[in-house]
């Protein structure tokens, strides 16, 4: 018979025999462990270097480095991309795997802790910047001179001496431009005996004018030249001293005149007379130095809606006068419409100033 003594002495010895073997088994699992993580170390401290398929070179003429064709992984990265592969790219269409390499023996690379890829890395260099396209010529605009019509006679001359009676003015208030390719022939002497018949083909608003110039002696043609001219002309015109605002009243001080080279066409609309514009209302803005044109000026407002004013009403040798009130705004010399107080009919007249209005009855009546 087993005594209790017995027992839990043999149950104690039963209970240690199977830690030995645990043991060792945890130990085979804690140095393979070891084991697995000394290769992630080793794999930590490689360079991989890997050859780019291509790269861009800002300057043909610097050193090639490592780092500028292929992509340097690992300890000492920027030690190894500093590598030169080459003294410079000129010349140079790639950098093959073998010129790496060798790089790289030439530096002591441990072949051990460095792997290579790749084959070849082609060389690109940046396009050249785009060249200006060339300035294009500007065109030159015509040349005018006034023609001096003193002297030897020519061609040129009588051609100015036409036009300047063309436009109604004088050849020293003319001034032409000729084309170079014209000038020559236009500059060409005329004998005492010939005579020059000049014809322009322009009306006298027109800034371009053809002419057909004819050389005769006697009944024959001796010689015939077209030329197209450009012309400007001088007139006196009337010129802002300051800058007036628009529905500004123009005094006589803010105008001077002014000789100024025009086109024919601007001659007839450059300037209305002085009086047309002192006492006038600025139409538009007109700047200081600015032409004041008739398109720039309108006659004040005299006679307002609702004014009252006096009415001349004129028929033949008769004239009545009489109050009546205004039914619309007008200017000096516009026809607007009228009525007396108490009266039912309307009837038009001519404003004649401020408060004043004439009327004709009977033949000849304001429309």
């Amino acid at each position: 018979m087993t005594t209790p003594t017995t027992a839990a002495a043999h149950h104690s010895s039963a209970a240690r025999v199977p830690l030995r073997p645990l043991l060792r088994v945890l130990i085979a699992l804690v140095a393979g462990a070891l084991a697995l993580l000394a290769p992630a170390r080793t794999a930590h401290a490689q360079t991989t270097v890997s050859l780019r398929a291509a790269a861009l070179l800002p300057d043909a003429t610097s050193a090639v480095r490592l780092a500028d064709v292929a992509d340097v992984i690992g300890d000492d990265a920027a030690g190894w991309g500093a590598v030169v592969v080459a003294d410079s790219a000129a010349g140079r269409e790639r950098v093959t795997v073998a010129e790496v390499r060798a790089a790289l023996d030439r530096a002591g690379a441990n072949w051990g802790r460095v792997t290579l890829h790749g084959s070849a890395c082609v060389l690109q260099r940046p396009a050249p910047p785009a060249q200006p396209a060339p300035a294009r010529p500007q065109r030159e605009g015509p040349r005018y001179a006034v023609v001096d019509v003193s002297g030897p006679p020519t061609i040129a001359k009588a051609v100015a001496r036409r036009l300047a009676a063309h436009y109604g003015v004088r050849p020293a208030e003319l001034q032409l431009a000729i084309d170079p390719a014209d000038a020559a022939a236009l500059d060409a002497g005329v004998a005492e005996k010939h005579a020059v018949e000049v014809r322009p083909a322009a009306s006298p608003s027109s800034s371009r004018v053809p002419v057909r110039a004819t050389v005769y002696d006697g009944d024959r043609v001796v010689a015939e030249h077209r030329v197209t001219l450009d012309v400007l002309v001088l007139r006196e015109v009337f010129v802002a001293q300051r800058t007036i605002d628009r529905r500004e009243t123009i005094s006589d001080s803010d105008i001077r005149p002014e000789r100024r080279w025009l086109a024919p066409g601007a001659t007839r609309s450059a300037s209305p007379p002085r009086e047309s514009i002192v006492g006038a209302v600025a139409r538009n803005r007109i700047k200081d130095g600015d032409i004041v044109a008739p398109s720039d000026v309108e006659a004040p407002i005299v006679v307002r809606r609702g004014d009252v004013v006096y009415v001349h009403c004129l028929s033949g040798a008769v004239a009545v006068q009489a109050r009546a009130r205004a039914l619309e705004s007008g200017r000096e010399g516009e026809v607007i419409t009228f009525r007396m107080d108490g009266a039912e009919d309307s009837f038009a007249a001519r404003i004649a100033g401020p408060g004043r209005a004439v009327m004709l009855a009977g033949p000849g009546a304001t429309d």
